[in-house]
């Protein structure tokens, strides 16, 4: 039996969507919104088609043994929407998608989607009053100390080409820039007056100039569930994730700006480069002509995102006899593998500046939580293990061996010419596990929880602050634990 249905705001699910998580498809981002189906304005400006199909299957020949009959049903949903918005700021735009899901078994489950979204650009993005802030950076293109002839006595001597630490395409993209690196950072007389690092003024604000956020993604997978044996429930999920997001509104920060511009080794000039302001720096009082004075730091649109990967999940429940006693076993593993994690820029020659992250800082290849649970009577014991793969810096700013940083700031070496080592600014990461215990007892009203976060009590890994966001040379906000062994204690009473 075929069944056609046609009704406005409703569709048919045939796969979990993952962008759906992160971004809201098919609806404006703020502000009054209209939406158009069938020829008129529709507050809800949803349209959807859904089919579904039933199919009883003939019997089946299993093996040599004879004929038995296999009763399963198949069915086929597909459901299209689609969106027209009008803003009031940008004027219209217009999403779609539409999902399909194909269950031949009841056992197993084949599933796509494909769609738009859009994100208009927030009221901070668009009327931010302009404000400034100072803080501070560094200049790779001031002349670091150990480039200069040391003076018996104390004191700065002459520039030495043969003891400047920074990559020759450091100085080639500051002398682009209209620059001296042999002399920057020296007054009148030669005298060093600055490190390399100094405050400079940043500005910020929002643009009536934004364009939205658009994007366009499809995923495909399958779900599986083992029909075979009733002792055990097996569930295997696995979707293939594809998404492309175009005038994504990002806020560059003033480091990624310096870095884009000066220390990029591909021969294009960022675009970023003119965003930074040079001349006197008054705001520190350096005497010194051609430092940095300002840089901007507005929104601006990026021109592509894109992002793909895997995401896999597993679950097992079975039941257990323990000691003559009944005990659910139930195992959830859930994991990400990064395909793709990329941007790109163009500038207004046409020069593209594509930057790929996978592997790098934040975005390891592999991402795992497997969670175990027993279960006895009210009782529940959980035993959960995080996985996050080994992370590298970006190649194009791992700083070369000696006694001093890209940019002319040395940390704890003073280098082999001064009678110590050579060393290099750190930024690299194994693969790092955690583990988490815990015990619950729920009864009807009461609930009673223990356990210990971070069982081995793992520290995170050391990295250089200058090279990676960290505090005391651990790295924030990217999946480590940071308390090392900790325990708690809930206790919770419902009325």
């Amino acid at each position: 039996m075929d069944r056609v249905e046609l009704s406005p705001g409703t569709s048919t699910r045939g796969a979990s969507e993952r962008e759906t998580s992160k971004r809201r498809s098919n609806t404006a981002h703020r502000g009054p919104s209209k939406s158009k189906g069938w020829g008129e304005w529709v507050r809800s400006g949803l349209l959807s088609l859904a089919v579904a199909c039933g199919l009883a299957s003939a019997p089946s020949l299993l093996g040599a043994g004879g004929v038995a009959e296999a009763q399963s049903t198949e069915t086929v949903e597909f459901g299209p929407a689609y969106v027209l918005t009008d803003d009031e700021v940008y004027g219209t735009n217009d999403t779609y998608n539409a999902k399909f899901g194909w269950r031949p078994y009841d056992s197993l489950l084949l599933r796509g989607t494909y769609g738009t979204s859009f994100r208009a650009p927030s009221l901070s993005e668009n009327f931010l009053g302009a404000q400034t802030g100072f803080f501070n950076i560094g200049d790779p293109c001031v002349v670091p100390e150990t480039a200069l002839e040391p003076v018996i006595g104390g004191g700065s001597g002459a520039y030495n080409p043969d003891l400047d630490p920074r990559d020759p395409v450091v100085l080639e993209n500051c002398i682009r820039e209209g620059l001296d690196p042999t002399t920057l950072g020296l007054n009148a007389d030669g005298n060093r007056i600055t490190n390399g690092v100094y405050g400079v003024e940043a500005t910020r604000g929002g643009s009536l100039t934004l364009d939205p956020e658009t994007s366009t993604s499809y995923s495909y997978g399958f779900s599986f569930e083992q029909p075979w044996f009733e002792s055990f429930d097996l569930a295997v999920s696995v979707t293939y994730y594809n998404i492309e997001i175009v005038d994504s509104i990002i806020r560059p920060s003033g480091g990624f700006i310096i870095a884009d511009c000066y220390l990029r080794d591909d021969g294009i000039r960022s675009q970023f480069c003119d965003r930074i302001t040079r001349g006197t720096n008054t705001a520190t009082s350096l005497d010194s002509e051609n430092l940095i004075t300002m840089i901007g730091t507005e929104f601006i649109n990026r021109d592509e995102e894109a992002a793909s990967g895997f995401d896999i999940n597993v679950a097992f429940n079975k039941d257990l006899t323990v000691f003559g006693e009944p005990v659910e076993l139930r195992i959830d593993l859930r994991g990400n593998r990064l395909d793709e994690r990329s941007t790109l820029l163009v500038d207004e020659e046409g020069n593209e500046d594509f930057q790929t992250f996978k592997g790098y800082w934040g975005y390891p290849e592999w991402r795992l939580v497997n969670t175990v649970n027993l279960d006895y009577n009210d009782y529940r014991f959980t035993w959960s293990t995080s996985y996050l793969g080994a992370v590298e810096q970006d190649p194009d700013f791992v700083d070369e061996f000696g006694s001093f940083a890209t940019g002319g700031i040395g940390d704890t070496c003073i280098g082999v010419e001064n009678g110590g080592v050579d060393c290099r600014d750190f930024a690299e990461a194994d693969v790092y596990f955690n583990h988490s215990a815990s015990l619950y007892f729920r009864g009807d009203t009461w609930t009673l929880g223990a356990g210990i976060r971070n069982v081995f009590d793992q520290q995170p890994p050391i990295v250089d602050s200058s090279e990676v966001t960290a505090f005391n040379n651990t790295p924030l906000g990217l999946g480590y634990n940071l308390q090392g062994r900790t325990f708690f204690f809930n206790v919770a009473k419902s009325f």
